[in-house]
């Protein structure tokens, strides 16, 4: 009850900070903050009302609603920074009129491009036995995630993939409606990844891989898409018709 109690008052203090300082943020900023938070409240609560509704409780870690109310904070708290930097001119983001399809397209692809490489390098770090023990292995409290689970992580593994799955307009340049997009592909598949309901999109996308990560720890690194790891010799699963297998270990 006390952790609950703490987490509503710090995020009703930080609401009231985002509404409270219009001097200091754009009114864009502000909406981003409430796009990112309340969407992922209703998402997730979507989710576990339509599949979980009936189904038993989870046992939950005593700072579950802590640790996810803070990592929600935080993610809503750095979309909110990074769009005050772009409507500051601070990155390569640009807002002109609608660019070709083919553009957007392109900026996507390169967007999630650098995202998946990026975070398949920083996720393989983190599974070095210093980082594990400190760091990830909280992630990895749930062996079968449900809603809300993927925020469940350390702060400091949130912060970093935060500034990772922002990045790309501080990269190179990409067009806020591309950006948008994107931010839309990458929010889905982080909720389905943690999610236990099977969703895959052929030669792309399969919400099962992450399961199979959570359960064997040491296979499927990348998100959201299976290529790096392929590459790597990291998948366990089905792609193209091939079945992958890896040994598993205990960190």
């Amino acid at each position: 009850m006390a952790s609950i109690v703490g987490a509503t008052s710090t995020i009703a203090g930080l609401l009231y900070l985002v509404y409270a300082a219009p001097a200091i943020l754009s009114i864009q900023a502000r909406v981003v903050f409430c796009i990112v938070f309340f969407g992922y409240i209703s998402y997730s609560s979507l989710l576990h009302v339509i599949f979980y509704r009936n189904a038993p409780a989870p046992k939950r870690s005593v700072h579950h609603v802590t640790l996810v109310s803070f990592n929600l904070l935080l993610a809503a708290t750095c979309a909110m920074v990074s769009t005050e930097l772009h409507m500051r001119g601070h990155s390569q983001m640009t807002f002109d009129a609608s660019p070709s399809i083919a553009t957007i397209v392109r900026q996507i692809i390169v967007a999630c491009v650098f995202e998946n490489t990026v975070e398949y390098y920083w996720h393989c770090l983190l599974h070095c036995r210093f980082l594990y023990t400190r760091v990830h292995k909280v992630h990895h409290h749930y062996k079968r995630p449900q809603p809300f689970d993927d925020m469940y992580m350390h702060p400091f593994e949130g912060a970093v993939y935060y500034l990772v799955l922002y990045g790309p307009p501080f990269v190179f340049s990409m067009h806020v409606s591309a950006f948008a997009i994107y931010m839309i592909i990458m929010g889905t598949f982080g909720v389905l990844d943690h999610s236990g309901l099977p969703f895959r999109i052929p030669l792309v996308y399969n919400s099962e891989d992450h399961a199979m990560h959570h359960a064997k720890v040491i296979v499927n690194l990348g998100f959201p898409f299976p290529y790096w790891d392929i590459l790597h010799g990291t998948f366990e699963g089905e792609f193209a018709g091939i079945n992958f297998h890896r040994p598993t270990r205990k960190l």
